[in-house]
């Protein structure tokens, strides 16, 4: 009889077929209540700025810091000065920091990724010719192949790190790629600028752009370009040439005209690329189009800035000779200035406390960090000295080094967004899927053994070892899909079962219709036929949008996943219970045999 399946089911395993996806349900409410309550309470947690900076007279020992308090939270010998640059991620829980020592004379160069404050090595990358990014560059010129470092820069969940290198004989030439710090592998791309001077690297969530100032403007017909760049091909996407046009300018202080200005700082402000020259004129960049939507002229006639510090509602920028000013961001005015008790080369802006209006400023002749109020553009007392901040360190190698130990959100083109959300999504049902299919074919063991012995007779004397092998699988599967490090492996997996179900339920619609189909087991009764077919095509139509960007989802991702595939399971039992119970009105007989 077409219907006897669902009364045959005995009627422990039809209860437990109802309180399991009740109880599910039940507690995946009460989950989905404590992730937003935690979501709540993170999403307003205290930022944990930290700050890297060397220290001694000599240099010799890198300390990390809490700016807030000056607290010393980890001393690290820096012996030989082997650590010569370290990047922080945004959150400030890890940095990549580069290492070099002396191997038979030649120096060895390597990028140690580390958590901090605790300094616990996470994984070393080789950095010379070799590497897949400069591997086809030492190729074409084997004498200037050798990389310097320049910049790193992290994505906003620290998982991807922008690296910038030069290389080079004659004209410096930039070199920009990427590191997956998830997999930790170099990217197999990598981008050329020649004659660059400088570069400002903003990885994304759908995109990486690239600010490079050119070494001559003459010569370039530019002074700054920007690209816009896929961050897992390395195909530009869009390419804008910067010209300044200004006449020569003198620097401030002097009174005559020694060159035009240039840009000396990029930040990120929304959805706009803020880029700054040295006589304060602010152009402003759509990013995703890189259309320049405005330009605010300049707040000077000379070139007076060296430095700024961007906050949500002030530009605070390092002026010539001993100045710092405050810069209304959304009137682009000069709204305070400040002298300093010592030429501005001294002084050193650190960066902004994401909870506090302060920003953190270090003086060379002292040796020390303080605050500098917004309000007030008054200096603190010293929260912490001993530090040891020359020049060139600061110049050349960036010390020091600080993150405001949160993330700032970064608008990304939204078509993009949504997709890699449907697809995480996607990856989140698929888990689900695995996980209901495992658990209902085993809370009705002898029942899903019973049907699939049926559904393929020819192996109904090995379906207990078959149905244990396949709930192993989906089980895997679901694991490796939830798993940062694996979620490949487990679309992989997933790709490969649901052909594998796709091809039983082809089977079975020519050799055993309309039999009950152990899928879900008690916990989504079917029958094989177009239906299943059907679901299993809708299965790979998911593990497909999964594929677009393969990646573990997020706790509400996977909360709503199962969410769905427990609303389509019961659906589906009430969907057989109409039509058990339509069938009856007709006068069917059934088969009871519970």
């Amino acid at each position: 009889m077409q219907m006897s399946w669902l009364y045959a089911t005995p009627l422990r395993e039809r209860r437990t077929a109802v309180i399991v996806p009740l109880f599910l349900s039940i507690m995946l409410i009460l989950l989905s209540l404590v992730a937003s309550s935690a979501a709540r309470v993170s999403g307003t947690s205290a930022a944990n700025p930290i700050l890297l900076s060397p220290a001694g007279t000599d240099g010799q020992e890198l300390l990390i810091l809490d700016p807030r308090s000056g607290t010393v939270l980890n001393r690290i010998p820096n012996q030989n000065y082997g650590i010569y640059q370290a990047f922080v991620s945004p959150r400030g829980d890890r940095a990549l920091i580069e290492y070099v020592e002396e191997r038979e004379g030649t120096p060895s160069i390597r990028l140690e990724l580390r958590t901090l404050p605790d300094w616990s090595l996470l994984a070393q990358f080789p950095v010379d010719y070799t590497i897949p990014p400069l591997a086809p560059l030492a190729a074409e010129a084997p004498a200037g192949a050798n990389p310097s470092l320049f910049t790193v820069a992290f994505s906003s969940d620290g998982d991807l790190a922008a690296v910038a290198f030069f290389t080079g004989q004659d004209w410096p030439t930039l070199v920009v790629t990427t590191l997956d710090l998830a997999h930790q592998r170099w990217a197999d791309w990598a981008l050329t600028v020649p004659r660059s001077s400088y570069a400002w690297l903003f990885p994304l969530e759908t995109q990486l752009l690239v600010v490079s100032r050119a070494m001559v403007p003459l010569l370039s017909g530019d002074h700054a370009s920007i690209y816009s760049l896929d961050p897992v091909t390395g195909a530009v996407r869009a390419e804008l040439g910067i010209r300044l046009h200004r006449s020569l300018l003198p620097q401030r202080g002097q009174d005559v005209p020694s060159t035009s200005p240039g840009v000396i700082a990029v930040h990120r402000d929304g959805q706009y690329l803020r880029i700054l020259t040295d006589d304060l004129t602010r152009f402003s960049f759509d990013i995703r189009t890189l259309a320049l939507v405005q330009t605010d002229p300049p707040l000077y006639d000379e070139l007076a800035a060296l430095k700024t510090v961007f906050t949500p509602h002030y530009t605070v920028a390092a002026v010539r000779p001993d100045e710092i000013v405050l810069i209304d961001n959304q009137r682009w005015q000069i709204t305070q200035q400040t002298k300093l008790s010592s030429d501005i080369m001294s002084w050193e802006l650190v960066g902004p406390d994401p909870s506090r209006p302060v920003v953190y400023i270090a003086s060379e002749e002292d040796q020390c960090l303080r605050t500098l109020d917004l309000s007030t553009l008054a200096l603190s007392q010293p929260l912490v000295c001993a530090l040891f901040l020359p020049v060139d360190w600061r110049h050349f190698y960036g010390w020091p080094d600080y993150a405001p130990g949160v993330v700032q959100s970064a608008p990304v083109p939204a078509t993009t967004s949504w997709m890699k959300n449907l697809a995480s999504l996607a990856t989140a049902v698929l888990a689900a899927t695995f996980v209901l299919a495992a658990l209902g074919k085993t809370v009705a063991w002898r029942t899903s053994s019973q049907q699939l012995g049926t559904v393929v007779p020819q192996l109904s004397r090995r379906a207990p070892l078959i149905l244990a092998g396949l709930v192993a699988a989906e089980t895997g599967t679901a694991v490796l899909l939830l798993l940062p490090l694996t979620s490949r492996f487990g679309l992989a997996s997933a790709t490969g079962l649901l052909f594998v179900f796709l091809g039983v339920s082809l089977f079975a619609v020519r050799r055993a219709p309309r039999q009950p189909c152990p899928c879900f087991g008690s916990l989504g009764p079917a029958l094989t036929g177009r239906a299943v077919i059907v679901r299993n095509l809708f299965l790979l139509g998911i593990a497909f949008l999964a594929w677009s960007h393969p990646q573990a989802p997020t706790l509400p991702q996977m909360l709503l996943g199962l969410l769905a595939v427990l609303v389509a399971l019961n659906v589906s039992r009430l969907a057989a219970g109409v039509a058990v119970i339509r069938t009856a009105r007709r006068g069917t007989t059934f088969d009871h045999a519970a």
